[in-house]
């Protein structure tokens, strides 16, 4: 693999380096899925053993494994937690992000496409690659 990065490429000569650095990627990917796949079984079998042990830490020749229990928010009725955050001001509750798709769909639907208050439209260059066939 190369660090050096060609300057001043041709179309096509774009469209062959992306396609093969996809395909690396791609490649990677796959041998990264089988990997998480096996330290989740890994995990799983450590966190038995945490439990079955009653223990909250062991180590080995190569590092040490720390358990803990941590509560998260399991949300089972949005009606109430949103109804919960609105009557409580609480909407720091709320992670402060607007989901893109939706957000285009509501302006689209919007008379005149007027913009949402409090949001401004940036747009973001993006590229699509595709095999020839």
């Amino acid at each position: 693999m190369t660090n050096e990065i060609e300057d001043k490429l041709s179309g096509g000569q774009l469209a062959n380096k992306l396609y093969a650095i996809k395909a690396k990627i791609g490649a990677l990917n796959a041998k990264i899925g089988v990997l998480k796949d096996e330290y989740a079984i890994y995990e799983k079998q450590a966190i038995e053993h945490c439990r079955s042990e009653q223990i909250d830490q062991f180590r080995g020749t190569k590092g040490t494994v720390s358990f803990k229990e941590t509560p998260q928010p399991n949300v089972k009725d949005w009606t109430k937690v949103y109804k919960y955050i609105h009557d409580n001001k609480a909407y720091h509750l709320l992670q402060k992000r607007v989901s893109p798709g939706i957000w285009r769909e509501e302006v689209a639907g919007r008379p005149g496409k007027k913009a949402i208050p409090g949001i401004a439209s940036q747009d973001v260059p993006t590229i699509g690659l595709t095999a020839k066939r």
